[in-house]
């Protein structure tokens, strides 16, 4: 595991004073304590509590089941004594309870802390790696795409190779090659900051699926592969640069390629070129550095092509998909008009109207 403690300890305060903050006066006596961070003190209160249950009977509830998230807070708080003594309170009750909210589980907290010890603990206690949150989401499927364990979609990294055609000839590159010619990471799939996380946390943000048989067409077929083993990438000119191909036919409706990338906070720099909006507030889809085929597809206002997202394992999926049968050969096309605005579309050069390049490669 490629763990950040000290970014992790860091989350964790500013994710402990944001909450405190969000709940002012609403906050309860035992989040407070645990936010006090003694774990004797805690328990006393626990005690107290388990007292006035036995003595009024089923018509007062126990703590666990008045305070459903408090080792949620604990985790988050990255208190192994904290979360150890609640555990022990509840019997093991509250291990995989989602948050109402987010529908995270404490495995899920611990993760976004980058607490090993405290992961460890909890899934020794019987925390469950795959359960899912509100965002069809494990533990598992985040620690992907915060780079904390390796990215399924590169298992067969050192295999991995790009069919590129430039003056007038094929050839494959090995990922390295790709890699420094472009300056980027080659990303599949997605990665992710922890600012996206914190949005997860506090942003109130929901899914909503409006189209499911939409999402179940393609929910399967995004996570067979990244589809770039069906293209090509073709070198244009110096200035344009490169497009990307169909290296078979494509029906009208069939998946292309995911657009990978990585998602996080929008960045004060003026280059926008490869960046797309998502559903959160200050949270953009940026290929820039962390890139993969899906990166290279070029604009115009006569596109073969529509890219339009899934939420699932815990990102917005961006995939592209044909609007019409594309042959063997066919360059991609998408219009950036509704990811950029027409405002910034403006400067886009509308490539598949350009007759100084090939919009067809000889395969």
């Amino acid at each position: 595991m490629n763990l950040d403690q000290e970014l992790g300890w860091q989350n964790s305060k500013r994710w402990s004073a944001e909450h405190v903050k969000i709940m002012g006066d609403t906050l309860s006596t035992i989040e407070d304590l645990i936010y006090g961070g003694n774990a004797e003190t805690v328990q006393y209160f626990i005690k107290k509590e388990e007292d006035r249950y036995q003595e009024e009977g089923t018509q007062y509830k126990h703590w666990y089941q008045k305070h459903k998230s408090v080792l949620h807070l604990a985790t988050m708080c990255s208190n192994l004594a904290m979360v150890s003594m609640l555990l022990t309170q509840c019997q093991n009750r509250l291990l995989n309870v989602n948050d109402y909210v987010t529908g995270f589980t404490p495995l899920h907290m611990a993760l976004f802390v980058q607490n090993l010890p405290l992961m460890w603990y909890l899934i020794r206690n019987g925390a469950d790696p795959t359960q899912l949150d509100k965002f069809d989401a494990t533990p598992m499927d985040y620690a992907r795409i915060m780079g904390i364990m390796p990215d399924f979609f590169l298992r067969n990294k050192h295999k991995t190779t790009f069919t590129v055609y430039e003056h007038g000839k094929y050839s494959e590159w090995p990922l390295q090659q790709f890699e420094q010619q472009f300056s980027v990471t080659w990303t599949p799939y997605f990665r992710c900051d922890s600012y996206y996380i914190e949005e997860l946390l506090f942003s109130g943000f929901t899914v909503s699926e409006k189209n499911m048989d939409f999402r179940e067409k393609y929910l399967g077929v995004i996570f067979e592969s990244s589809g770039e083993e069906n293209l090509v990438l073709g070198r244009i000119d110096e200035v344009v640069g490169f497009g990307v191909y169909a290296k078979k036919d494509f029906k009208e409706g069939d998946f292309i390629v995911r657009y990978g990338g990585f998602i996080g906070k929008e960045r004060e720099d003026e280059d926008t070129s490869y960046r797309m909006t998502s559903g959160l507030e200050g949270v953009v889809l940026d290929s820039k550095l962390y890139r993969n085929l899906g990166g290279f597809v070029n604009h115009s206002k006569h596109p073969n092509a529509e890219a339009t997202c899934i939420f699932t394992k815990g990102v917005e999926q961006a995939i592209v998909i044909a609007t019409r049968p594309i042959a063997a050969g066919e360059q991609i096309f998408l219009d950036y008009s509704e990811c950029y605005g027409e405002d910034l579309i403006g400067n886009f050069v509308d490539f598949g109207q350009q007759k100084t390049f090939p919009n067809c490669l000889p395969l």
